[in-house]
């Protein structure tokens, strides 16, 4: 068994039987998964690194370089891209075509420390 289902529910998401494959390797640390609903890949960040990554059928590449240590990452709605950046204080929003906005880098007047 490749994997171990401790919850009845994981057999519905994934088949427990499929093997186990390593996607990629010479990250520093990798945090924020996100997986795109409608265009089906993993968008993951290697925050040392200063670098976003995507992972899709045809493999790993890098989407973004510096990605301001971009951690943690969640769609909205409209899927825009929302990261909380370490480099900037600030957490930001990514449109679909790349447009980046700022939402927030301060609270009650003093910059955010580590969104």
């Amino acid at each position: 068994m490749a994997h171990e289902a401790l919850d009845p529910a994981f057999r519905k998401l994934i088949d427990e039987h499929a093997p186990v494959r390593q996607a990629g390797s010479g990250f520093t640390f990798t945090e924020g998964p996100i997986w795109h609903p409608v265009e089906h890949y993993l968008l993951f960040s290697d925050m040392p690194g200063d670098v976003r990554r995507r992972l899709d059928r045809a493999g790993v590449r890098e989407v973004m370089s510096p990605s301001h240590k971009g951690n943690g990452m969640t769609y909205d709605a409209d899927l825009n891209l929302l990261v909380c950046e370490h480099a900037t204080s600030s957490v930001t929003r990514f449109s679909p075509d790349g447009r980046r906005e700022a939402l927030a880098s301060h609270f009650e007047g003093r910059e955010l420390n580590s969104p």
